[in-house]
């Protein structure tokens, strides 16, 4: 379910980005990435092409991982994320999230939903995590999309890229993401019903810091966040919200968090953080059990 960036925002972006690269234009986008104009060191002119889904870009922020020194007005980017709790698509707005359930539905579409979930079973950091994210209404939302897709009018295939290449005929392509709404609609119901993580502010904000929001402003944005819902503690759910909030971050753990690779890491160490600002004091760790990102140890 590609979502389009608002153009004249991006045509009007000029900010300095990495190798001596002058952004002064916009030149296209599409399902996988922007392409902005830009002038190098030397005055040549070049493209430069940033991937999607980037909370940023749906939010008109400059991604802080173009910008040299991001610079982004707090205050501001707190209303917006205010603005945004409710909505599902943050989970194909938001990289991380989105990375996230991209790879589990890659899962369900080359096996099954029962195969996942079985799969879960016999991993300690997923066997809460996953039946909880799969019931999730913005996990549904790519295959809601995909069921309603049509072949083009040359040939009969429906080809999609993101989050993983599928080109299958048109009828079976259609056939199979409805098969899978049947199976997590079904799951559901056993279940207790649809969740909606991104109900829950501080899931919201998480997203954001995982996006590389706020850097060093984490007192900041976690104030304006109590003032806003309270703490997480004196909510009613308080549970559940703290089980949406887990359940992410230990998935994308078990998936991502590699030993030679410290970027991934260092996302999950910036949340955490930030939620024990917030009252939200929690340890994440990776697949063989190690802790990745310490919250309570540092409490």
């Amino acid at each position: 379910m590609p979502v389009d960036v608002d153009e004249e925002w991006l045509k009007s972006l000029r900010f300095q980005t990495y190798g001596g690269f002058q952004i002064t234009g916009y030149l296209g986008q599409g399902a996988e990435a922007v392409t902005l104009e830009a002038t190098g060191p030397e005055g040549k002119q070049a493209a430069l092409r940033f991937l999607k889904p980037h909370l940023g870009l749906y939010l008109r922020e400059i991604p802080p991982e173009l910008m040299i020194e991001p610079a982004h007005d707090v205050a501001i980017l707190n209303e917006k994320l205010a603005a945004m709790v409710g909505d599902p698509v943050i989970g194909l707005v938001a990289h991380t999230i989105n990375r996230t359930h991209a790879y589990l539905a890659k899962y369900i579409w080359e096996h099954s939903l029962t195969d996942l979930l079985a799969l879960a079973r016999s991993q300690s950091l997923l066997i809460d995590s996953v039946p909880l994210i799969v019931r999730d209404a913005s996990f549904r939302l790519r295959f809601d999309d995909w069921a309603s897709l049509t072949p083009p009018a040359d040939h009969p295939f429906i080809t999609v890229n993101v989050p993983f290449v599928i080109d299958e005929f048109g009828s079976l392509f259609r056939d199979r993401a409805k098969e899978i709404i049947d199976q997590l609609e079904d799951y559901e119901q056993k279940r207790g019903g649809q969740v909606i993580f991104a109900d829950n502010a501080y899931y919201v904000w998480m997203a954001a810091v995982l996006d590389g929001f706020f850097r060093e402003e984490f007192e900041q944005a976690a104030a304006f966040l109590l003032e806003k819902v309270g703490s997480i503690t004196e909510a009613p759910d308080a549970g559940d919200k703290v089980m949406q909030i887990s359940g992410l971050l230990d998935t994308y753990s078990y998936l991502f968090a590699r030993e030679d690779d410290d970027g991934d890491r260092a996302r999950l160490r910036r949340a955490v953080k930030f939620l024990r600002c917030a009252n939200c004091i929690l340890d994440v760790r990776d697949a063989r059990g190690a802790i990745v990102a310490a919250g309570w140890s540092s409490a």
